[in-house]
């Protein structure tokens, strides 16, 4: 049996189709990101409140190094939980965008427009991402981890003498070195890998 399609390429029918389908994957990239600003603020209440209590008691006539560490790493977790937790909605954005190609493609093809700019935001990602995006992204995600890996280091050290708070700096550096080079792998991939795979035509 021949497979027929349903509506002609060339008549109006099939471009409100493909606008429709194009519109409601953008959509749905615009309701990814407005939930992902709200789980940045849910996630970085609970980590404050997760990490007061050690901080609160090293701050008091009892200091613990011990307890500072774990405060520390605790927010750390729940810090790059949000991270990773923000690039699986990211991946998942750019996989909307990544079908959102092919409907631009075809919408520049039936309305003549193939050198023009209208339909064309998912090929210009990739100039955006290498040029503007990534570098920011880049400095945000350096000063961040150079934070918390300096702060926390720096109040483990004080918080005792240097024969007993050595060990407690040195898991928590460790540990943190650990989660960052998992969360710039992340970084990678959204900035490399999806990247260079949206600006495929």
């Amino acid at each position: 049996m021949e497979n027929k399609c349903i509506l002609d390429k060339q008549s109006k029918d099939y471009i409100d189709f493909c606008y429709k389908e194009y519109t409601r994957l953008a959509e749905l990239q615009e309701n990814h990101l407005q939930s992902a600003f709200s789980d940045i603020k849910l996630l970085g209440a609970l980590g404050a409140m997760l990490a007061w209590k050690p901080i609160l008691n090293s701050l008091s006539d009892r200091n613990d190094p011990v307890m500072l560490m774990l405060g520390f790493l605790a927010l750390m977790f729940i810090a790059l939980f949000l991270f990773f937790y923000g690039f699986m909605k990211q991946s998942v954005m750019l996989f909307y965008a990544d079908q959102m190609k092919y409907y631009e493609k075809e919408l520049r093809d039936r309305l003549n427009i193939s050198h023009g700019t209208m339909f064309s935001s998912v090929i210009n990602w990739k100039h955006w991402m290498m040029s503007i995006h990534e570098p920011i992204a880049k400095r945000f995600f350096g000063y961040f981890f150079l934070f918390v890996v300096a702060f926390p280091t720096l109040v483990i050290l004080f918080s005792g003498p240097l024969s007993e708070t050595y060990i407690y700096m040195s898991v928590y550096i460790m540990s943190t070195l650990l989660l960052c080079f998992l969360n710039f792998q992340c970084i990678h991939i959204i900035t490399q890998k999806i990247t260079e795979r949206l600006g495929d035509t």
